[in-house]
């Protein structure tokens, strides 16, 4: 999308769309267990997950992501 290869303000964001710099709900973490568990085992669970995330959940600052991470459902495409 961006024409670049990932950075670590792509990594902020996606750790702030899923909740990982505040305190997330249990429905949140329950949420991401079942979306991580096994996404390093298989290419097709990895795209799967990358590809349900809105484009304008990506195009967010770490900032902004972190801010909303209560709206989760909204960011991650759930």
């Amino acid at each position: 999308m961006f024409g670049r290869a990932p950075s670590i303000y792509d990594v902020e964001v996606a750790l702030g769309i899923f909740g990982f710099f505040d305190s997330p709900s249990a429905e949140l973490v329950a949420y991401r267990r079942s979306l991580f568990q096994a996404v390093g085992h298989s290419y097709t669970v990895q795209r799967r997950l990358v590809d349900q995330v809105p484009e304008a959940s990506l195009r967010l600052s770490p900032a902004e992501a972190a801010e909303r991470s209560g709206a989760w459902r909204d960011l991650t495409g759930a």
